[in-house]
């Protein structure tokens, strides 16, 4: 039916047996998927629905920390921009500014970095996130 077929689906699978493992169930129109280092979780964008974080063991939705994005605007940020995790997997970031960091277990909003600037990128291994400075001259590292 055409109602079912414009609902979008991430289902894993076994590759050698084609066996499925899980669905999450969004609305149409998937941009991208993002998934934690430590695999636990994943993001899912949408171009018409608000970003989702996941449980990937039980594909229960742990909330929404971002507003959906908008491709099709002309000027400015589109809201579709890429999404990094923590090395654990805590922690989000929007590749955008004002750099905020969101809990990904509640997904609620945690801080925003004011004078941090992009490019942002989180450590592989412990809990620091290292971003340019305002003037351009520096590296900062923040932990948190």
């Amino acid at each position: 039916d055409l109602h079912k077929s414009r609902r979008s689906y991430l289902t894993p699978r076994v590759i050698t047996s084609g066996e499925e493992l899980l669905t999450f169930q969004v609305p149409a129109g998937i941009s991208n998927i993002y998934w934690s280092p430590d695999g636990k979780k994943i993001a899912i964008v949408g171009y018409d629905f608000d970003t989702r974080i996941f449980d990937v063991a039980t594909g229960r939705e742990l909330g929404r920390p971002y507003d959906n994005c908008w491709p099709w605007m002309l000027f400015g940020s589109d809201g579709c921009e890429a999404l990094r995790f923590s090395a654990d997997g805590a922690v989000l970031l929007q590749d955008k500014q004002p750099l905020k960091l969101w809990n990904t277990t509640t997904a609620s909003f945690s801080k925003e970095l004011k004078n941090a600037r992009l490019p942002a990128v989180f450590s592989p291994t412990d809990r620091l996130l290292a971003t340019r400075s305002e003037d351009k001259k520096s590296v900062w590292l923040w932990r948190f």
